[in-house]
């Protein structure tokens, strides 16, 4: 178990909707190449509060939050329209019981959704909605 398993969570996740391309920065995402833009996604996670400890281990409570980016081709509505479409299935998949408490091995218990939003990016990004979502997962991390 490890605060490590909580990207590739998200990732698999995303992953397996077809998101294929994690944008490699840390903490940079407004410098994702134009021409990679569509779908490109990034994984932050937040801070982690201690919610309790014993002799055996610790539980965290940590933020994660995912952006992921939308062409709007020819129009802003249609990056958003695809963005909100897009954020009806991350959540289905982030959520569904069957993903997000069945990870007991790597220390995740239990993932909650806290905000999305769809945003317009900056002016010189021409038709590019941007998807804001912020979890919350209870994370357990044992001393032994």
């Amino acid at each position: 178990m490890s605060l490590a398993s909580i990207k590739p969570y998200f990732r698999a996740r995303l992953n397996t909707l077809g998101f294929t391309k994690e944008h490699p920065e840390a903490f940079d995402v407004e410098a994702v190449a134009s021409t990679i833009i569509d779908k490109t996604f990034h994984i932050l996670n937040g801070p982690a509060t201690l919610v309790s400890n014993n002799q055996n281990h610790l539980v965290f409570t940590v933020d994660v939050g995912v952006q992921i980016f939308f062409k709007g081709y020819r129009s802003e509505e249609n990056g958003r329209l695809r963005a909100e479409s897009a954020l009806e299935d991350i959540l289905k998949e982030t959520l569904s019981a069957t993903n997000r408490v069945t990870q007991a091995s790597d220390g995740i218990k239990d993932v909650k959704l806290v905000t999305a939003e769809i945003i317009p990016m900056d002016e010189s990004q021409d038709n590019i909605s941007l998807l804001q979502i912020g979890f919350s997962v209870d994370f357990t991390l044992d001393f032994e």
